[in-house]
């Protein structure tokens, strides 16, 4: 099992860029966040409530990210890798 995951893990880390894997820890983050939320809820519910608004902010934070890394490679380095370099 743990060989397993470390041969996921590592095929992971090579097949992917660090935007990818940076949009990856937004989600695992949020996902895990509003897990203890409802844990948390269980016991003390306004803290859970609380404690929502930090899954929120990551869940926003992956969309912007997707937003303005889209706009990011459409509009500007495109532009810069169809450039002929000058000598």
């Amino acid at each position: 099992m743990i060989e397993s995951m470390k041969t996921a893990l590592t095929t992971w880390n090579t097949t992917t860029t660090e935007r990818r894997k940076l949009q990856h820890a937004y989600l695992v983050l949020a996902a895990i966040v509003v897990l203890l939320a409802g844990l948390v809820s269980l016991i003390n519910p306004t803290l859970g409530h609380n404690s929502l608004i930090i899954a929120g902010i990551a869940f926003s934070a992956f969309f912007i990210n997707a937003i303005v890394w889209s706009l990011l490679s459409a509009l500007v380095l495109a532009k810069i890798s169809g450039k002929p370099k000058r000598k």
